[in-house]
């Protein structure tokens, strides 16, 4: 996983070694990444997002509801099979933004 900040803005990018990380381990290295004083805009971009697993889905949804409690936006960058499994599974919701990135 590689992260940087910039002002109130945290980018992510999460490619196919984060995928097979265990969940727990995921989500603190998240929370890590967007966890700064005044940050309230997170962008997660998944390179390499053809067969992304279920737990890691689950875990960046999660943020994104977590984020959305806190005030913050989540924009979420993926492959359109990713984003349209999100939205078949009514998961857009945890998202500010839904884009299509291949």
């Amino acid at each position: 996983m590689n992260f940087f900040r910039k002002k109130h803005a945290a980018y992510i990018t999460l490619e196919q070694p984060d995928f097979a990380v265990a969940a727990p381990k995921l989500w603190q290295d998240l929370l890590f990444a967007v966890e700064a004083d005044g940050i309230n805009h997170v962008t997660i971009r998944f390179y390499d997002g053809a067969r992304v697993p279920l737990h890691t889905l689950s875990v960046v949804v999660s943020l994104g509801l977590k984020l959305q409690a806190n005030t913050a936006r989540l924009d979420l960058e993926a492959p359109t099979k990713i984003i349209n499994t999100l939205k078949k599974m009514n998961l857009a919701a945890a998202f500010t933004r839904l884009t299509e990135a291949n």
